[in-house]
């Protein structure tokens, strides 16, 4: 991943300090110590694109009209592209460290 403070792209084992603030993860960078976050606009991509795949995916399964399985099935397509648009746009952003971390 790379660092939008120092711009030096590191491995995701060479983040040594990690927090866990809530729901979301904190990771220190190893070269600038800045605290970083995944974006989370891309993350609501992810999980909203992991339902569309899931939801219809599992209606598909109970119903027996091949009309709607077709739309369901587009749905799901449309799930898991807006997933991996999601999974490329990932980044981490610099944030102020949580209490624990000061």
């Amino acid at each position: 991943m790379k660092c939008p403070s120092c711009n030096t792209v590191s491995k995701n084992k060479a983040f040594k300090n990690i927090q866990k603030d809530g729901k979301r993860l904190e990771v220190q960078c190893p070269n600038c110590d800045q605290w970083l976050t995944i974006d989370p606009t891309t993350m609501k991509f992810k999980f909203a694109g992991f339902a569309l795949i899931l939801l219809p995916s599992l209606i598909n399964f109970f119903i027996d009209d091949v009309h709607y399985r077709l739309i369901l099935s587009v749905i799901a397509l449309l799930g898991a592209c807006l997933a991996v648009y999601g999974v490329v746009r990932t980044k981490l952003i610099p944030i102020e460290p949580s209490n624990e971390n000061k």
